[in-house]
């Protein structure tokens, strides 16, 4: 079985039960924050280390005593430390977020321009891309220096390059032949 089915996988009975408990948002809460310290590097060693699975399911315990974690919640660190796949959990959390955008009718849009811009143009492109594929938006703007002008979309896992950057590097590529 490949990484990515285990992935998937875990993500989608996470989701299950996420829909069953009715607790859709909390559980992706949850999600981002385990990821979130997965990601820490401090962590990263702790996991490669000499600790067993109970020594890491402690570990996480831990960490959120203070924290009223449900028993599902629980339930999904001790399985994860068993069977050694806490590492996976920033995969998870990714994968989580997208059954659940899908579950939402929700897609998710990264849009990278050289200068901000103003809520006129950012309801524009989400209408506009509302359009194009038929769901709700939710669209992530950032600004990115070294674009000269124009602007660059990530959308479910392609890339929309409208920038001069992009125009300009195809022009030095075609003059090259």
């Amino acid at each position: 079985m490949s990484l990515q089915s285990v992935i998937d996988i875990y993500a989608q009975s996470i989701f299950n039960v996420a829909c069953r408990e009715k607790k859709i948002n909390r559980w992706k809460k949850v999600l981002k924050l385990l990821s979130w310290i997965s990601q820490n590097k401090k962590v990263k060693i702790i996991f490669s280390s000499y600790l067993d699975s109970i020594e890491l399911y402690h570990f996480f315990k831990f960490l959120f005593k203070n924290l009223k974690i449900r028993k599902s919640e629980k339930n999904l660190l001790k399985i994860l430390s068993e069977n050694k796949r806490l590492i996976l959990l920033s995969k998870i959390y990714k994968a989580y977020k997208f059954k659940k955008n899908n579950y939402e009718n929700v897609i998710e849009v990264v849009l990278k321009t050289s200068y901000v811009i103003n809520q006129v143009k950012k309801k524009e492109i989400i209408d506009l891309l509302n359009n194009y594929f038929s769901k709700k938006i939710s669209l992530k703007c950032f600004v990115d220096k070294t674009l000269i002008d124009g602007m660059i979309i990530f959308v479910n896992g392609f890339v929309i390059d409208y920038s001069i950057k992009h125009d300009l590097n195809n022009l030095e590529n075609f003059l090259k032949i």
